[in-house]
């Protein structure tokens, strides 16, 4: 039999152990590899997160926004002259550092959100009003004020139930035969409302954790059955 000299049989032997290891430069390239796809990974997971929290947090912003245009529709729609020859709706035009801050006082044959002894009452003073927040500056907290059936001024009294604390404005305008204002002091109610209400909401958060906010408009037009031009 024919005998390969041993530095031959030496150096075939070094070839079989290289070929069934790996090389320290193959395992830093594979090392780099996999930690490329898991920072891919890493990333598209997070945005993902982030994409569904921005969704949620969006129709959260939306499901608030559309219950408080909601709520005003439901008692501008139900406003009535209740004293002939006194103002049958107060307007007023007010304004914050961010933008505007009006209030309403009327009547409303709405139902009762308050029920006194379990009754409830056929007509309540209504009203909607800013003041400002005490945990964040430059929005305001958004009450309805309700005050269970009528006395004798049906602008004033009853009790505040907050909507909402991030207001960043809302302006009331009045339609009537010359178009709309900003103010209505009338014996008669106008024909419509104008709401606009501007919502600050999160939106996510920064790589540092800091919350990312986001302003949201809300506008709404609602006819008053009992108002003038009706």
């Amino acid at each position: 039999m024919y005998c390969l000299p041993k530095q031959q049989r030496d150096r075939i032997r070094k070839r079989r152990v290289r070929r069934e290891g790996f090389t320290l430069v193959e395992m830093l390239v594979t090392l780099f590899i996999t930690s490329l796809m898991m920072t891919a990974v890493y990333t598209c997971f997070v945005g993902t997160v982030s994409a569904k929290q921005y969704c949620e947090e969006v129709r959260e912003a939306g499901r608030v926004g559309q219950a408080v245009l909601a709520m005003m529709r439901r008692d501008f729609e139900g406003a009535f002259v209740f004293s002939p020859g006194d103002a049958a709706l107060r307007g007023e035009a007010g304004s914050s550092s961010a933008g505007s801050a009006d209030s309403v006082n009327f009547v409303t044959t709405s139902d009762s959100r308050r029920a006194i002894g379990g009754k409830g009452s056929d007509y309540n003073e209504v009203g909607y009003v800013l003041y400002p927040s005490e945990e964040t500056d430059g929005l305001l907290c958004l009450y309805r004020r309700e005050d269970h059936g009528v006395d004798e001024d049906p602008f004033a009294g009853g009790v505040l139930e907050l909507m909402d604390d991030g207001v960043v404005s809302l302006r009331f305008e009045y339609l009537s035969g010359d178009g709309w204002t900003g103010t209505w002091q009338d014996e008669e109610l106008p024909e419509a409302v104008r709401i606009t209400l501007v919502l600050r909401k999160d939106s996510g958060k920064k790589l540092d954790g800091e919350p990312v906010t986001r302003d949201y408009t809300y506008s709404a037009i609602v006819p008053i059955p009992a108002g003038r031009r009706w």
